[in-house]
Formats: structure tokens, C-alpha cells, sequence
């Protein structure tokens, strides 16, 4: 018998709809629901299905044919009569609708439960029968004891273990104990998850102890999606009622977005280039907060971290967060380890105790099976033939169980003979398990279906899959073909392929849609099973999101991988790819790599023409200083991708075009591109696109020289970096707003802004800004007569910048020969750039980053170099030193062929200075007032304005001058 026919009928049910169409529309439902529950499906209307499933068919069958009845006994009033039949389908499960109502007509009374005598046999376990007429009437449902769904529960619990694990957890409850780490370990599939979550439940009735999961699984390339998980797991609270003041302002400035964008799964939009260390903040006040709300009422806050194995890089990237949530009151971990070497040390963030889950003994096995009762009674050599498959997996041990129902037998080879068992709709719903995962849960595999009934009978065919133990659920809610089940035999199911292609296009669809996927799994989905074409996007997609965010070392690991090596490409799919790997190559490389050593591949890979790679010549040419090749490349980049309609790609290309105009020293041309790029940014919402065109306007605005816009302009772009999670905008927009606060003479503000970067940058590892961060803060210290500023300078005594400040503010006191000692230091170190100038900045000094992005013929300025060189001739000059006029009056004629200039007028001031000849001092005085003064004229506030005039050190200076030579009216 292929399958068992479930038949309702409700007489004159024409008639009854005329009469309550509400009522009997609902009555119709509800025996639809019941049939999917059971597993059953729809064939004809009221005639339902019910596929083989073990022997656990005639079971559901019966059990569904009673719940019905009972339904429509429920409503016997409003009804005139009702009959509930049960029957066998043909052989080849094609259904006789002539069969089924020459039955009915044979059927006694017009209320009741029928068999079909020929399955007397089959339904004798489960239905209590008698004869009636040519049918046999269904008196009741037998209890014939566990049901499978049922089974696989109490198999996985060894009370052996539990008893330690209860014990553990109830040692680790005290408040004072320092263990507060639990392990378990043993091989995949020994017990222990069903284990751990029986005793919580046992424990901790109520919330099963409110676990939070993170999944630790090698095959997680990324840092952030065990975090991301993690979070996902956390109950909704109000967690800022549970922080400290200075985590409040954190959590509403940045933490409390990032928290949202979890939990409404838009986090894959977000573009902070240090998003594992907020994600890990994120977590650690979160768990902070259900830890002090749950030691309220006296419980304890475990944190599993499932699947973890030690020494892993992933494992200890999580070191930190794990020591941080320790120190926590009330915090307990668990971890999950899949492995029985049990002589393997574990070095773990803290004292606690282990679990062993061991190869049970052949008593404890003997005991579980009684326990679970798996089928007839096992014969002695069957049991010795389980003793000897015993590998300490217990859904191994139970699939010999469940087959050796469907083959009277024990044997190895059960994967197969449980697969072949199953109908074809659950075998589908089983491969695309296999194939995708890890990357989504029950709810996805559901939503598949667009119709309703459809998805309720998918879910029906997960419950029996989960009830054999051929898929297991992970803490986390993602599902997993269980430890037990052959993947071998899986594969060999390709008649399903298409079917996990079709998923692929849904699973495009979903994440196209804004909602939150595995990025990385999804590629290695669409990779394996298609489309093809989607799965290159999906991988240009995660590639730009791992470089926008700066996690280097991920696309450093994907570019070492081989992907499609069992797909065949095509000839254009191919060429796509390749582009793909091509364009990240190279933006990898201008991100980390050194100049010199990447020229060979800039200059080869400009050589590919043609509208995907333009925009990559275009960074190329850039970086390589060749600015008239770049700034074609990046023309053709804007007209290939408006035509193209790719808005985003377009807006990158303005920002390229902007920055190579800037390197030209055509200033308002760049300012143009940038305003272009930030409003087309803002139509498509790209955001990285818009946060970096606008903080790049504003430095534009900067080399123009309206200070006081800027300074609106850097607190608004401090906002936006803050809210986009941008360490790198934001510090670059307060280097530019300290810089402005140094100029017009506000040096508090400037401190607190240094000190502000400097605690930023530290905390973010950000080595190259610290350093710049913390030279102005000495420079600001210095100036407001701390000696902390001295000692911070002096401290950084092989920092050229450093040594510039040191020696200008010698000189400014009067102390000639220790400003010459210093200066001569300080021109004697070369400039190091920590990155390539282009897509980020070179935090070289506090200069490159901003007047850096303009160029020359030698390529970017070397600013601060000009002005240790400008500062060492003004401060040896006065010892007969002739070079010094040759070395101002080479800068000024070097400033003469660029625009901007952004401190020729103090090289003016210092040549004037030094020039003995009288006619010469006017001619430069003159120069410097009137660049002075035309810079001044850019200043949109009086305010500001007068402040850069007469609260800078050197523009006072030349005010002085210029009042003593009656320049000013």
C-alpha cells in the first residue's frame, strides 16, 4: 500500500453553504489544518493523502480521521449528518473517486468513523474496531505509547549525563563561585544540546533559562555573524534602564541603531568599518542588561557558545568580548564542543567544569532504547550488532532503529533505507535541507510556497523529518541535516537540483528584499546550486560590503578560495567573475598594499578597458599619481554607468572624478563632483557613498578656505559618521575641525577635540590616527602652558610632526638654538605613508589627509614637509645662513605653479623676514597681506574671520607687520 485516503464527508454540504457559509467555510479550515498537522495533504476536495512514513502512516491517518470526527461532533447540531472514511489508494497511488463513493453508499449511519476492511490488518494497532455491514466502524483511538515525534526526544536524553550537567549548572548558580564555565563535550549527535536543554528546562521551567546562543561553526568566514546571532537570540528589553551613564550616551549615539538593525535584519546595509568591535559593545551592554534584570529576580544569565573549536581564529576573535562578559554579575557560559578527544586540553576565558558525553556503555544504551521504545523487542545478536555501529552517536543508533522497522533487520547502511521510505514532497523538503544548511530556518524552508496550504503542509513534512532525526535545529533556529544522516546519500538525490536552483531564486529574492541572510552562505549556495548569475552578484555584493566595512583579512581569505569549480561557467559569466575578482584585487590592494610594490599590477590591470573596470583604472591611475589618465578613466566610469542606469557605481565614480580634480588643483571642479555624487547618493541611498563625498566636500571647502562653513559642515559629517558608524569620517572630520579650531585660536576646542580622537582611535586600534591625534594634543597642551604637552611631544621624539611643533614653539619663546637643534631633527626624517591615498587616507600626519589630496607634477603634497622646511630656513637664517632665502623663495616658487596654496602667504611672511634687501621685504609683505587677505575674504562670519587674523600665531604676526608698514587703512 502506497498510501492511505482520508475521505469527509458533510451531507448536503451545497445546501449547508447556503444556508452558514461562515460557519462551514471555518469547519473546512479547521479539518485542512488538522490534516496538514498530521502530514497528510489535499488531493480533491475533502478526499486527503497520507504518504508512508515508517510505519507511522496508518498512525496519522487514524489520528487525523478522530480529530476530525471529533470536530465535526462538536458541530453535530448545525449539520445533517457527517462521515469520516478511511481507505487504501491504488497501487500505483493514483486515487478512485468511484471507489470512494460506492464505499460511502455502503456506509450504515449517517455519523461515525469507517475503515475499509482490507487495512484491518494495517490499522488493528491504533483503532479499536467492529464490524458493520461491508465496513468496519471506528470505535476509538487506541494509545499505543511514544509516537515518533515523541521518540527521538527521550532517545537523545542519557540521564547518566544529565545528572552531571544539572549538577554543574547548580554549582555554577551560586553567587559566589568562581567557576562559571560549563564544557560539554563528545562526538556530534552524543546528546548533548538535548541534554542541556532538558535540564534547563528542568531548572528553569518558566524561560528554559532564557539561553543566548552563538554559533562558533567553522564554516563561518566572518567575525560579526556569530555576534549577529547571538544578538538576534536576546529577548527585547529596555537596555539602556541597565547602563552607566557613559554606556547610555554610547548606546544612543551608536549602539542602539546598530542593536535595531539586528533585530529588523538591516544590519547587512550598514557600512561601519569597525563593526566587530561595535557589534561586541552591542552585545556586552545587551547581555549586561538581561544579566542585572535576571539576577533581580535571583537567576542567572547562561551564554552558549555552541560549536566552538578551540585555538580556531574565530574562537579567538571572541576572546575579548568572553573576558569582558565574565567580569559581569550573574554571566555563566556554556560550550558546545563537537569532538571526543577527551585528553585535549581546552584553554577556556575562566575556571568552570566538564561534561564528558562518552560512547554510552551497552547498559546505558540498552536503557535509552527501552526508554524510547523504538519498535519489537531487540534479539541478542541484533543487540550486539548496535553494540559494535556504537560510535557514541545516537542518532546513528536510532536510524538502526527506525530502519530495522521498515527491514526486520540491523544494518549500516540505514541513511539510504530511511530516505527511500519517505515519500517524494519529503524527500524534496530533505535535499533542500542538505543543500542549504546553516543558512536559513524552518520559516524559510516554508516560505518557498506561496500558497497558504502549500506552506502548511511543507511545515508538516519539517515535523516528520525532525521526528526521524534526519534534520536537526541549532539553538539559533537555523536548520542542519542531523550527525546521523548520510550527506552521501543526500547528494545522490539530484532529481531534486531544480528544485534547489528554484530555492536559490527565492532565497535572491528574499535578501534583495532587505531582508537579513548569511551573505557568505548564500553565495556558497548559489554557487553550488544556482543561478549562477545570481550567485556572481551575490559575491560582488559581499566582496564591496567587506571592503566598504575594512574587513581586510576576510577578503584576503575569499580571495585565496577557488570558487565554480563545479559549475561551468559561460563564456560571459566568466568574464564576469573574472571582472569580480579583478576589481577587488585591486581595491584590496590600494586599501593594504605598498605602492612600489603593486605598480607592475596597477600599470597591467589599466591595459583592460571597458565599463566594469573603468572606474578600478580610474583608482588606479590615482594611486599610481598619473592624474590625466585617471581623470579619463573616471569620465568614461560616469558615462558608462548612466547609461547603464547604475546609479550607485556612478556615484563613485563622481568621488573619483572629484578626487582627481582635486589632485589637479582644479578645486571647484572637485567641489562640483562631490555635491553631485553626495545628492545622487542620497536618491539611491548609498549611504558610504554620501557620508565619504560629503566629509571629502567639506575638505574641499576646507583647501577653499571658508572656515567658518566648515566648521558647520564637520559637526553635521561627525553626526553622520557617528550614526553610519565610520570611525574613519568621523576622525577625519574632527582632524579638519581641530585643525580650524587651531587656526581662528580656539585651542581649547581644539584639545578637546584631539583628546576626543585620541580616545577613539584607541579604542578602535587605530594606530596611525592615534598618533596624529595625540601630536595635536601635545601641541594643544603646549600652548595652554601644560607641561603634559611637552612630555607628549617629546615622548614621540622620532615623529617629524611632533618635532615641528616642539621647535616652533621653542622659537616662539625666544629659544633659538634648542628650535634649530629640533627642526634640523625633524627635517632629517622622511615621511612613511601608513596607507595609499585614494579610497582611504594616509594619516601619515595631520596634513596629508587633507592638503595631501592635492597634487603636483611630484605627485601628492607633502605639506608638513614644505613647512619643516620653510620653518628650518626662517630659524637658521639669522645665522648667516644664505641657503634659507633659496629654500623660501624655491617653496614660493614652487607654491607660484599650484592652486591652492595653502600656506604660501606664511612662506611669504617668512622670506620677508629673513630677505635683508628692503625691496624684496615689500615685495614679499605685499604678497603675503594680499594672500592673507583674499583668504580671509572667503570667511562667510565676521566672527571667525576675525579670529583667524588675529588669534593665529603667524597671521598676527603679519597683521603687525603689515600695520607697521601701513598696509591696513
Amino acid at each position: 500500500m502506497q498510501s492511505y485516503i482520508l475521505y469527509v464527508e458533510i451531507y448536503h454540504i451545497a445546501q449547508l453553504t447556503r444556508l452558514n457559509s461562515e460557519d462551514i467555510h471555518q469547519l473546512t479550515r479547521d479539518i485542512n489544518e488538522i490534516v496538514y498537522r498530521f502530514g497528510g495533504c489535499s488531493l480533491d476536495k475533502h478526499i486527503y493523502s497520507f504518504p508512508q512514513f515508517l510505519s507511522e502512516a496508518a498512525w496519522k491517518t487514524a489520528s487525523a480521521a478522530h480529530t476530525i470526527h471529533t470536530r465535526l461532533h462538536n458541530n453535530v447540531r448545525k449539520l445533517y449528518g457527517t462521515a469520516v472514511i478511511i481507505c487504501g489508494s491504488e497501487q500505483d497511488n493514483t486515487l478512485s473517486i468511484e471507489k470512494i463513493k460506492t464505499m460511502a453508499l455502503r456506509i450504515s449511519a449517517y455519523e461515525g468513523m469507517w475503515l475499509e476492511p482490507e487495512l484491518r490488518f494495517e490499522f488493528d494497532d491504533c483503532l479499536q474496531l467492529s464490524p458493520a455491514g461491508d465496513m468496519l466502524k471506528i470505535e476509538s483511538l487506541k494509545d499505543i505509547g511514544l509516537h515518533i515525534e515523541e521518540r527521538l526526544k527521550k532517545f537523545l536524553i542519557r540521564s547518566d549525563c544529565s545528572r552531571i550537567v544539572q549538577r554543574a549548572l547548580e554549582k555554577m548558580e551560586q553567587p559566589e563561585t568562581v567557576n562559571k564555565i560549563l564544557l560539554l563535550r563528545g562526538i556530534a549527535g552524543s546528546g548533548k544540546r538535548a541534554v542541556l536543554n532538558s535540564v534547563l528546562n528542568s531548572l528553569y521551567p518558566d524561560d528554559g533559562g532564557s539561553l543566548v546562543a552563538i554559533p562558533l561553526e567553522s564554516k563561518d568566514l566572518f567575525s560579526v555573524e556569530p555576534i549577529i546571532r547571538g544578538l538576534k537570540s536576546i529577548s527585547d528589553t529596555k537596555i539602556e534602564d541597565y547602563l552607566d551613564t557613559s554606556e547610555v550616551d554610547w548606546w544612543n549615539t551608536t549602539g542602539n541603531t546598530l542593536y535595531k538593525s539586528v533585530k529588523t535584519g538591516t544590519i547587512r546595509h550598514n557600512v561601519s568599518d569597525r563593526l566587530h568591535k561595535d557589534l561586541c559593545h552591542v552585545f556586552s551592554l545587551s547581555i549586561k542588561s538581561v544579566a542585572a534584570q535576571r539576577w533581580e529576580e535571583g537567576l542567572p544569565t547562561y551564554v552558549l557558545f555552541d560549536s566552538f573549536i578551540p585555538e580556531s581564529s574565530l574562537f579567538s576573535s571572541m576572546l575579548p568580548l568572553m573576558g569582558e562578559l565574565l567580569k559581569l554579575k550573574g554571566v555563566r557560559f556554556i560550550f558546545i564542543y563537537d569532538s571526543d578527544n577527551f585528553s585535549q586540553p581546552c584553554h577556556l576565558p575562566g575556571k568552570g567544569y566538564e561534561a564528558a558525553f562518552s560512547k554510552p556503555s551497552a547498559e546505558v544504551l540498552l536503557k535509552i532504547i527501552k526508554t524510547a521504545a523504538i519498535g519489537p523487542q531487540l534479539r541478542n545478536r541484533e543487540i550486539e550488532r548496535i553494540e559494535k555501529l556504537n560510535n557514541g552517536n545516537l542518532y546513528t543508533i536510532f536510524h538502526l532503529l527506525a530502519a530495522r522497522r521498515l527491514l526486520n533487520k540491523v544494518t549500516s547502511n540505514t541513511t539510504k533505507y530511511l530516505i527511500n521510505s519517505l515519500d517524494p514532497t519529503i524527500q524534496n523538503t530533505l535535499f533542500i535541507v542538505y543543500a542549504a544548511e546553516g543558512l536559513v530556518d524552518r520559516t524559510m524552508i516554508v516560505q518557498r510556497f506561496a500558497d497558504s496550504d502549500e506552506q502548511v503542509r511543507e511545515l508538516g513534512r519539517c515535523e516528520n523529518l525532525l521526528a526521524l532525526g534526519l534534520i536537526r535545529e541549532a539553538p539559533d533556529g537555523r536548520i542542519y541535516i542531523s550527525p546521523g544522516c548520510s550527506k552521501k546519500e543526500l547528494a545522490a538525490l539530484t532529481e531534486f537540483a531544480d528544485e534547489a536552483e528554484k530555492f536559490g531564486v527565492c532565497l535572491c529574492q528574499y535578501f534583495e528584499n532587505g531582508n537579513y541572510l548569511d551573505i557568505f552562505r548564500l553565495f556558497l549556495y548559489l554557487e553550488k546550486w544556482g543561478p549562477v548569475n545570481n550567485a556572481i552578484r551575490i559575491l560582488e555584493i559581499l566582496l564591496d560590503m567587506l571592503l566598504v566595512q575594512r574587513q581586510l583579512s576576510a577578503v584576503k581569505s575569499l580571495l585565496k578560495k577557488q570558487f565554480f569549480l563545479t559549475n561551468k561557467l559561460e563564456a560571459s559569466q566568466t568574464i564576469r567573475f573574472q571582472a569580480v575578482i579583478a576589481e577587488t584585487k585591486i581595491r584590496y590592494m590600494l586599501l593594504t598594499g605598498n605602492l612600489n610594490k603593486i605598480q607592475y599590477v596597477f600599470e597591467n590591470s589599466v591595459e583592460n578597458s571597458g565599463h566594469q573596470s573603468e572606474l578600478q583604472n580610474a583608482c588606479c591611475y590615482y594611486a599610481a599619481n598619473r592624474w590625466g589618465d585617471a581623470l579619463k578613466a573616471a569620465k568614461n566610469a560616469i558615462f558608462y554607468y548612466q547609461k547603464s542606469n547604475d546609479h550607485h557605481g556612478e556615484t563613485f565614480s563622481h568621488i573619483e572624478l572629484a578626487l582627481t580634480q582635486l589632485a589637479l588643483g582644479n578645486i571647484k571642479d572637485a567641489l562640483e563632483h562631490f555635491i553631485i555624487a553626495h545628492r545622487i547618493g542620497v536618491q539611491v541611498n548609498v549611504s558610504w557613498g554620501v557620508l565619504r563625498a560629503s566629509v571629502l566636500g567639506t575638505v574641499t571647502q576646507f583647501l577653499l578656505g571658508n572656515l567658518s562653513r566648515c566648521i558647520r559642515e564637520c559637526r553635521e559629517n561627525r553626526k553622520l559618521a557617528q550614526r553610519e558608524g565610520r570611525r574613519d569620517m568621523w576622525l577625519l572630520s574632527a582632524l579638519l575641525e581641530l585643525r580650524i579650531a587651531w587656526e581662528i585660536g580656539r585651542y581649547q576646542d581644539a584639545f578637546t577635540l584631539a583628546e576626543e580622537g585620541c580616545n577613539i582611535a584607541e579604542f578602535y586600534g587605530l594606530n596611525a590616527e592615534h598618533t596624529v591625534m595625540q601630536v595635536w594634543k601635545g601641541r594643544c597642551l603646549l600652548h595652554l602652558g601644560f607641561d603634559e604637552g611637552r612630555a607628549i611631544l617629546e615622548s614621540l621624539h622620532s615623529n617629524r610632526e611632533a618635532l615641528a611643533f616642539l621647535a616652533e614653539n621653542a622659537w616662539c619663546n625666544g629659544e633659538l638654538e634648542e628650535a634649530r637643534r629640533i627642526i634640523h631633527l625633524a627635517s632629517q626624517i622622511q615621511r612613511k605613508s601608513v596607507r595609499i591615498q585614494g579610497e582611504t587616507d594616509d594619516w601619515s600626519d595631520a596634513y596629508y589627509p587633507i592638503e595631501g589630496r592635492l597634487g603636483d607634477s611630484s605627485g601628492h603634497l607633502d605639506v608638513l614637509g614644505e613647512r619643516i622646511t620653510g620653518m628650518q630656513a626662517l630659524f637658521t637664517s639669522q645665522t648667516g645662513n644664505k641657503k634659507a632665502i633659496d629654500q623660501l623663495e624655491s617653496l614660493l616658487e614652487r607654491d607660484e605653479r599650484r592652486i591652492p596654496r595653502p600656506f604660501s602667504y606664511q612662506y611669504a611672511l617668512w622670506a620677508a623676514m629673513i630677505i635683508p634687501d628692503r625691496d624684496m621685504q615689500t615685495r614679499y609683505m605685499n604678497r603675503a597681506f594680499n594672500d592673507l587677505q583674499s583668504r580671509a575674504g572667503r570667511f562667510d562670519d565676521g566672527q571667525i574671520k576675525h579670529d583667524w587674523l588675529t588669534a593665529n600665531y603667524w597671521n598676527k604676526v603679519l597683521m603687525e607687520e603689515a600695520r607697521k608698514r601701513n598696509f591696513l587703512s
